[in-house]
């Protein structure tokens, strides 16, 4: 027997939602038919659950670099993506212990962003994703231009 949630505390995508969502990246985000979206997105990975038969969990990739979704998060995750995939969603990185979350540049949202905009939005994920991993290692990185 199937279990199913009611929408108002859904956080989860059922099928018909995932169906949507990859009909949705195609026609908006994809390699294939949006090189100038303002999120560019080449793979979908996603878990599903077969207890509840829904989505759980949501990767979008370029290529290396990704943003994952989680219901463990505590939000809808349809929602979240809807807003990342628009560009309406700002990334976060967090500097220091004692510094608060800080928003993070955002190169994209422009809907005509050229290549090198895209280029440089990448560049800037790099660089975010090492701080956070040097955070995480507590080492203090340190970038210096054209090296």
């Amino acid at each position: 027997m199937i279990q199913v949630k009611d929408t108002d505390d859904q956080k989860a995508l059922t099928i018909e939602e995932l169906s949507e969502l990859l009909q949705y990246i195609e026609k908006h985000n994809s390699w294939k038919n949006n090189l100038k979206a303002q999120r560019l997105i080449k793979y979908v990975d996603f878990s599903f659950d077969t207890r509840d038969c829904t989505v759980w969990k949501i990767n979008l990739r370029l290529s290396g670099q990704g943003t994952t979704f989680r219901t463990e998060a505590g939000y809808n995750l349809k929602d979240k993506v809807y807003e990342h995939l628009k560009g309406e969603r700002q990334q976060l990185i967090r500097h220091s212990e004692d510094e608060a979350w800080e928003d993070a540049p955002d190169y994209c949202n422009d809907p005509a962003a050229s290549l090198e905009v895209q280029a440089k939005a990448i560049e800037v994920d790099a660089e975010l994703y090492m701080n956070k991993l040097a955070f995480i290692k507590g080492v203090n990185v340190q970038y210096v231009d054209g090296a």
